[in-house]
């Protein structure tokens, strides 16, 4: 059995409005309850501590304004220059003879440790490889073969969609190296 329910002009209008009262009470409601943030940040290296940051009550999704905020207070980074990239390659990665490390793994790290930037997205950290390999800062391999490098890239355009295991961040020496052995012909095989 089904039962209809027959309003008037008045009561649909009645309805909707105390429909979008409690709609704006629910947000408001929300943003009182969700303006505190526990950040995480590294104490030292074996202990993780928590700053509280409050999050000013703006208009608009309480995500933006989390978002928006984070930034502001360089906790989050939307664009990532291929300069702190590159530092970053040299400072934890490329030392004591490592000229190659995944640019996954790479990835995965800035999403784990403290001590690395957080980055928005993914997006933002393949935006800042492209940059680098473009601007000479460090080179790009999508895969090893033994010795040899797959789809090498240096100095030139790269459109990178994810991160995989078998993709590659070389050193600026490597890659100079290897840029310098393909330009040159007589310089035996292109590894």
């Amino acid at each position: 059995i089904s039962e209809e329910i027959i309003l008037d002009t008045a009561q649909v209008e009645n309805a909707k409005t105390s429909a979008q009262r409690a709609k704006n009470q629910v947000e408001v409601t929300a943003r009182q309850c969700y303006h505190f943030l526990l950040v995480p940040e590294a104490v030292d290296p074996r202990t993780v501590g928590f700053t509280v940051e409050r999050v000013a009550s703006q208009q608009g999704a309480i995500a933006t304004s989390i978002e928006n905020y984070l930034v502001e207070n360089d906790l989050l980074v939307r664009t990532w220059s291929p300069v702190f990239l590159k530092n970053l390659l040299n400072q934890y990665y490329f030392k004591n003879g490592v000229y190659e490390v995944s640019l996954k793994k790479v990835w995965e790290d800035t999403c784990t440790y403290l001590y690395l930037p957080r980055l928005k997205s993914e997006d933002v950290f393949l935006a800042a490889v492209a940059a680098g390999v473009k601007d000479g800062s460090f080179g790009y391999a999508a895969g090893k073969d033994g010795e040899g490098y797959l789809g090498f890239s240096y100095r030139e355009e790269l459109l990178l969609v994810a991160a995989d295991a078998g993709m590659l961040l070389l050193s600026k020496d490597k890659a100079e190296e290897l840029h310098n052995k393909r330009l040159c012909p007589t310089c035996g095989k292109y590894p």
